[in-house]
């Protein structure tokens, strides 16, 4: 019996490489389709946010450039007149009260002068009126924002803030529209 030792020694230890050889490379292909799927996973969830992003830019802008359609309709004098900013009051209201995503809209003119702001608050709205613009990113978005051709938007990500700011263009006047929120409903979807 002593003797058949290193024969089944001989026999035995290459049957053990060869299972351990075979083990590990059925572990590698296994690692690496597993690496694989969750690559494959994972560039599928990016596209379907990418898109999702998309279609919820696409409906700010379209929201804006409805807006901006709706104020074309009629003259907007600077100084707004009266009834102009009742016409601009009401369409702000229509467009803050049909979407729960805004919080506030603001309409400002060349001179940096917010002439109507208009935000969602507990038991309505806030409205303020001629208020000059002072803080220094938001003067640069709207300079930015004048910088560019008629109903081109401009977006801005600031203090858990996000602005949609677009030029529009009258006969003989000049404005910047600001619609803004608080929270991107995307961000309910990748939790």
């Amino acid at each position: 019996m002593n003797g058949l030792k290193p024969y089944l020694a001989v026999i035995f230890m290459p049957l053990v490489a060869i299972v351990a050889i075979l083990s590990l490379y059925s572990y590698q292909k296994d690692s690496i389709q597993l690496t694989e799927h969750i690559k494959e996973n994972e560039l599928s969830q990016l596209e379907s946010l990418i898109h999702l992003t998309n279609l919820h830019l696409n409906t700010v802008s379209e929201d804006l450039n409805s807006l901006t359609y709706q104020l074309q309709q009629e003259p907007l004098h600077e100084p707004l007149r009266v009834l102009e900013k009742a016409r601009v009051l009401k369409q702000f209201k229509s467009l803050l009260i049909n979407s729960d995503l805004y919080d506030s809209i603001r309409l400002i003119d060349y001179k940096n002068t917010q002439v109507l702001f208009l935000k969602k608050a507990e038991n309505g709205f806030y409205i303020d009126y001629n208020h000059t613009i002072n803080d220094e990113q938001q003067l640069r978005n709207i300079d930015h924002t004048f910088s560019f051709e008629n109903k081109k938007n401009y977006i801005d990500k600031s203090n858990n803030t996000i602005s949609f700011y677009q030029h529009l263009k009258m006969e003989h006047s000049h404005w910047v529209i600001q619609l803004s929120y608080r929270h991107l409903p995307i961000n309910d979807l990748i939790k």
